[in-house]
């Protein structure tokens, strides 16, 4: 049986523990292994997202979309509360 799974995609965590927001990127097309974004704040991800080559095909809608569910995560630390990605 074959699955069809997306090329690329981002997986979001917060870590209450270390007060992190990791932000995994997979990009099939390259690798199997993910690249990791990782900060306290999510306006520091935004940045690397922005400097990062990868990124520059998405969509606004997807950026949009990343950048809500980075502030979910860092809001879910504040507030120590679990995040959950949508």
């Amino acid at each position: 049986m074959f699955i069809n799974i997306d090329q690329k995609y981002c997986l979001i965590r917060a870590t209450q523990k270390d007060q992190q927001i990791i932000m995994y990127y997979y990009d099939h097309s390259i690798s199997n292994y993910p690249i990791c974004f990782t900060s306290y704040q999510s306006v520091l991800i935004y940045r690397l997202i922005y400097l990062y080559d990868g990124f520059s095909t998405l969509s606004i809608f997807h950026l949009l979309y990343l950048a809500k569910e980075l502030y979910k995560a860092e809001l879910s630390l504040y507030f120590k509360q679990v995040y959950i990605q949508d």
